[in-house]
């Protein structure tokens, strides 16, 4: 996905390509400024972005850190309403490239118009997932179903285990 340093702290964010896979975007979308407009082919024009700071862990346990950023798919609304999908990309860099292992997505999809919320977390050996889903007499503010979900590489890709509802 583009050149990366030695320490991955070091990478602009809000200024890479991602994996558009999460929101339906075909190939990658390049971020500029924590952001980009871009074609999705289940919902048309889309604002695609990352958020939060970047999380740091080692997943593959070479004894160097992966990161995970946060992201998500809107209409541009400007609404909680607006949300369109939520995901995690996990980055590494093998020589001086950096390289995404997957995409961590929601694995709990319950039936109903608002998009599950995602939350991910490096931690040795995995990704933790938590997911925050609506049920169906929940406010756009507050989603009140939750699930955590254990990702694992596996042959060199991101797995993601059985989803374990927590609330």
């Amino acid at each position: 996905m583009g050149a990366a340093p030695e320490d991955l702290r070091d990478v602009d964010w809000d200024a890479v390509r991602i994996p558009g896979d999460f929101c339906s975007v075909p190939g990658a979308v390049r971020l500029r400024d924590g952001g980009a407009k871009a074609s999705s082919d289940v919902w048309g024009t889309v604002h695609v972005g990352s958020h939060e700071k970047a999380g740091y862990g080692d997943i593959d346990g070479d004894r160097r850190e992966e990161a995970v950023i946060h992201v998500s798919c809107d209409n541009g609304g400007g609404t909680a309403s607006g949300r369109l999908a939520s995901a995690a990309v996990v980055f590494t860099h093998i020589g001086s490239r950096l390289i995404a292992l997957g995409t961590v997505i929601p694995q709990k999809d319950p039936p109903q118009a608002n998009p599950t919320r995602l939350y991910a977390e490096a931690k040795p050996g995995r990704v933790v997932a938590r997911e925050f889903w609506y049920r169906p007499t929940d406010g756009t503010c507050c989603p009140s179903g939750e699930a955590t979900t254990i990702w694992k590489l596996r042959g060199g890709k991101l797995m993601p285990g059985a989803p374990h509802i927590t609330a």
